[in-house]
């Protein structure tokens, strides 16, 4: 199990997606708003892609956060 979560901004600013390298998501599909925890099992020894996006209005400053990342 792989599992990730990012803290220090406020409310639904930003969110999360994990994924495994080899799928075709990527930064040109918007991330839905999955609030700051997600999950993914693992298929087995690879490499998985943690992607975050900032979902504030653009006139918002830059958002600092910390990525927290646990295999279990």
């Amino acid at each position: 199990m792989v599992q990730a979560r990012i803290d220090g901004f406020r409310g639904h600013d930003a969110t999360l997606r994990l994924s495994p390298q080899s799928s075709t998501a990527g930064s040109a599909t918007p991330l839905p708003d999955i609030g700051r925890t997600t999950s993914a099992r693992a298929a087995g020894d690879g490499e998985y892609r943690i992607e975050v996006a900032h979902l504030a209005s653009y006139c918002d400053p830059p958002q600092r956060y910390k990525l927290t990342v646990a295999v279990r």
